[in-house]
């Protein structure tokens, strides 16, 4: 059974290589990982590969492919589902579905903008851009509540 063991381990080393589905790769590590009882790390230090990289490939067992197929149709592209998996990970996933690409937009820009609250460095075009963003967001807080009326 040797040669079976060095063959998957082989193509998990191809992974890395190739386009391959993410939720049979993310199956397959996992599967791996329990038959050789091996943790993320080790399997990684086996690897030769860092241990963030199989954490990412491993997110895509928190979705099957019907949620993958609602998240899309809520107008998330693949990147931003990933980033969904990796940056959301304490959040209930009946929420995470139920966000649009809008939702994750906004709530990625407040992430950025918060640290700015406190000490914000600021150019003589700052305040303009204050106050066409908040424009935007009075637009878009109007147009949202229209929709729902």
């Amino acid at each position: 059974m040797e040669v079976e063991s060095d063959l998957v381990f082989n193509f998990m080393l191809d992974m890395r290589k190739k386009e391959i589905d993410p939720f049979k790769r993310a199956k397959m590590i996992q599967e791996y990982m329990k038959e050789k009882n091996l943790s993320q790390r080790a399997l990684a230090d086996k690897l030769g590969i860092p241990k963030s990289t199989i954490q990412d490939w491993c997110l895509w067992t928190r979705i099957d492919k019907d949620e993958y197929k609602e998240m899309k149709s809520n107008g998330l592209n693949d990147t931003k589902i990933y980033r969904v998996l990796r940056d959301n990970k304490k959040e209930d996933k009946s929420v995470i579905l139920s966000k649009t690409d809008l939702d994750f937009d906004l709530q990625h820009f407040h992430r950025k903008l918060k640290p700015h609250i406190s000490r914000p460095t600021y150019s003589e075009k700052t305040l303009g851009y204050i106050s066409d963003l908040v424009n935007d967001l009075n637009r878009l807080t109007m147009r949202i509540e229209k929709s729902r009326s």
